[in-house]
């Protein structure tokens, strides 16, 4: 079987993606002993060859939904996270367009994939 993504694609992937390592680009490159630049590329290739697995979220955006999905309401991620509210509604908007939050907090939204886990349908 042959592979979608490089050896080395994978490898800057698990380090960046939030699911997995969560580093910066600046964090991946000074792991990897490499340029920003290398890893930039290796992520832009990876995303060609595999749409499904982006957008990498920050860690700041990480935790963003992970209170969010906690019940948190935007003051609260605010003086939690202490970050300006400018910030959190740029983060939230970007959020939402990518159906990673709900319009409601403490809300986890329904992908098709989560079909598999259901045990019990209503």
């Amino acid at each position: 079987m042959k592979r979608a993504l490089t050896q080395s694609e994978e490898r800057v992937l698990r380090l960046c993606h939030h699911d997995m390592g969560g580093h910066s680009i600046k964090e991946a490159a000074a792991i990897l002993h490499a340029g920003e630049s290398c890893v930039e590329t290796l992520l832009a290739s990876a995303k060609k060859k595999a749409p499904q697995l982006f957008p990498i979220l920050t860690q700041l955006q990480h935790t963003i939904i992970r209170l969010w999905r906690l019940g948190a309401d935007e003051k609260a991620i605010i003086k939690n996270l202490e970050i300006d509210a400018n910030i959190l509604k740029k983060e939230l908007k970007f959020l939402k367009k990518y159906n990673f939050i709900t319009k409601i907090p403490g809300i986890i939204p329904y992908y098709p994939s989560m079909d598999n886990h259901v045990k019990e349908k209503f």
